[in-house]
């Protein structure tokens, strides 16, 4: 498969972004009863506590259908946040693993510059993914949030982008994860 698919999750710190893909691989090991043990997850991340994801840099295979699989990598805590200031071209350089995923699962600070040259998304844009946002709380702490924005404008306009505005209320995440649930099926069954 030739094509790829970035899922981001974009807001401002503590927004949500990292419990998303907690609550959204408990959905998968729902879905496909070896997604744990497949992927080797630790018994603290599977229980019902609010846990942690890090990513790993690894490839996780989430089983579709019987004979059908795709290959995830995640970025969670956005490169944006972090304390080593790496850029996605510096995280993904000579990483077999990434190269390797169908689809990419990626957490994005919100910030008035995030569509710049060199940002993440710029990144995902400019190599031709496929792009599905899950934009949570805009206008939190303090950022302004505007419909006309550079976010909205920017995936307005593309074939192969999709923007969806969360307002996340605590500890509510099943709307939001079906949603991805099936954006993946959706994109990925006609692809394999």
């Amino acid at each position: 498969m030739s094509e790829r698919l970035l899922i981001a999750m974009v807001g401002t710190q503590d927004s949500g972004k990292s419990r998303t893909w907690l609550e959204l691989f408990k959905k998968f090991a729902e879905i496909d009863s070896g997604f744990f043990d497949r992927n080797k997850f630790r018994a603290e991340f599977s229980s019902g506590s609010h846990g942690n994801v890090r990513t790993r840099n690894k490839v996780y295979t989430f089983k579709l259908t019987d004979t059908k699989f795709v290959k995830l990598f995640l970025i969670c805590g956005s490169l944006e946040e972090s304390k080593d200031n790496k850029s996605i071209q510096e995280f993904i350089k000579n990483n077999d693993e990434f190269q390797q995923a169908n689809i990419v699962l990626c957490s994005i600070q919100y910030a008035d510059n995030m569509l710049d040259k060199g940002t993440t998304l710029d990144y995902f844009i400019s190599e031709g993914y496929h792009i599905y946002i899950h934009w949570l709380n805009p206008g939190i702490n303090g950022k302004k949030f505007e419909k006309d924005c550079d976010l909205v404008n920017q995936t307005q306009h593309k074939d192969n982008a999709v923007l969806e505005i969360y307002e996340v209320e605590k500890d509510v995440f099943e709307p939001r994860i079906q949603s991805i649930v099936n954006y993946i099926y959706d994109w990925a069954i006609p692809r394999l």
